[in-house]
């Protein structure tokens, strides 16, 4: 989030989350997200981790969620650069942060 707004973000949603394996003690721990959509201030980021044991270094998926992140600016939310799908699995993401923000506003 920092990286694509250039200011300092505050994390307000984690979602979604998928459990699909534990990362037993001793095992490599490879993070990666990938920015999937951008409102006004806010930025919808797909997060994968995924482990290997380090004798053999095959990673496998372990945890997936969704996490918003808000840009600040002077402690108020800020205008985010806007991100536009590329490819056919950009738009795929980018419609899936849309309707995850849909279902979020109809269980308030």
């Amino acid at each position: 989030a920092l990286q694509w707004s250039g200011m300092d973000c505050l994390p307000v949603y984690s979602g979604g989350i998928r459990f699909y394996s534990p990362v037993p003690i001793g095992n490599l721990v490879e993070i990666s997200a990938r920015l999937v959509h951008t409102g006004h201030s806010s930025m919808h980021i797909s997060v994968h981790v995924r482990s290997a044991d380090p004798k053999i270094g095959e990673f496998t998926l372990t945890t997936h969620c969704m996490s918003v992140f808000v840009a600040l600016d002077e402690g108020s939310p800020a205008k985010t650069p806007i991100w536009q799908p590329r490819s056919n699995e950009d738009v795929r993401l980018d419609a899936h942060a849309l309707d995850l923000m849909r279902l979020r506003a109809t269980k308030s």
